[in-house]
């Protein structure tokens, strides 16, 4: 979990419009954001159609040390509350099927 820290100056302009020196403390926000990683991935037991289109174009490029590929997705999610069992009810309300996909979630250290 990291520490976010929002200032806001306010720049005071003279009549001529050259910038004062001074500066004015105008707001201070402090709020903590924790990131966390979603790997969303077919369920191994599935066909993965898009992976086998990816492995056959690299055999055709010359990589015919590839044996098979597996796509998928990786969110990049940041709360304020840090809380991974509310991202794990995401993942399973919206950013993952749970019929066809598994997730792992990984809090990120910043």
């Amino acid at each position: 979990m990291s520490v976010v820290i929002g200032l806001i100056f306010a720049i005071r302009w003279q009549s001529d419009g050259l910038a004062a020196r001074n500066l004015e403390l105008r707001d201070v926000t402090i709020r903590s954001v924790s990131r966390f990683r979603i790997y969303v991935t077919l369920k191994p037991e599935l066909l993965d159609p898009a992976g086998r289109s990816v492995r056959d174009a690299l055999r055709s490029m010359g990589y015919d040390e590839v044996s098979s590929v597996r796509v998928g997705k990786l969110i990049e999610l940041e709360t304020t509350n840090g809380d991974e069992s509310r991202v794990r009810e995401m993942c399973d309300r919206l950013l993952a099927n749970p019929v066809v996909e598994r997730f792992d979630v990984v809090e990120v250290d910043q």
